[in-house]
């Protein structure tokens, strides 16, 4: 039983969000997805999106989004890597254009 404490690591991360969003375990799924957030990098960017994608993970999908917008020119110089939505581009593109005003 979850008692407000748990050690997690990537996969763990992704599992536990799915089951604490099945049952609504609100704090427990915040929890998750802070860490994931704080997790993320070029080398699991797109298991990020696909699980997003899958779970419909909007407040983590906002995170990630930000993260893109911060590291473009990475992503960028390895685009051929990822199977980025358009939607997102497109999000990030206005991020970008809000954030040059």
């Amino acid at each position: 039983m979850y008692q407000n404490q748990v050690e997690l690591n990537e996969p763990l991360a992704l599992d536990l969000y799915e089951i604490a969003e099945k049952y609504g375990q609100k704090e427990l799924v915040s929890i998750c997805e802070e860490f994931l957030s704080e997790n993320l990098r070029l080398d699991n960017l797109q298991v990020m999106i696909d699980f997003i994608e899958k779970v419909g993970a909007e407040l983590f999908k906002n995170s990630v989004l930000q993260w893109m917008t911060w590291n473009i020119q990475d992503i960028k110089e390895k685009q051929e890597e990822y199977k980025i939505p358009q939607s997102y581009l497109w999000e990030i593109a206005s991020r970008i254009l809000k954030n040059s005003k």
